[in-house]
């Protein structure tokens, strides 16, 4: 396992910039993943990703673009089988915390 930080983000509007920029300065060689349980067409990706860009673009230091981990886009926020949603959880986390 890698080392992992985890900053949780709990108001996304309006985007809180300052911090999130102020939270990237602490760790300058960290790969930033945004996770989240729902679809990668729901939930908060579509709205955070953009944003984050811009709080890496500030800091100048390589880091460019945030990545995904969650779901793939799907028509419906579940998938309706408990053992499919299982897998899918456990794999979330295991990305979450192996970096893909």
């Amino acid at each position: 396992m890698k080392n992992v930080a985890i900053s949780r983000l709990e108001q996304v509007a309006p985007f809180p910039f300052d911090r999130v920029v102020g939270e990237l300065k602490r760790f300058p060689n960290a790969e930033i993943f945004w996770v989240q349980e729902e679809p990668m067409n729901m939930g908060c990706w579509q709205y955070i990703e953009p944003r984050t860009r811009t709080c890496l673009n500030q800091l100048d230091d390589g880091r460019s673009t945030p990545g995904f981990i969650g779901r793939g886009p799907a028509a419906s926020p579940a998938v309706g089988f408990p053992k499919i949603h299982n897998m899918q959880s456990s794999q979330i986390l295991s990305d979450a915390f192996e970096g893909l």
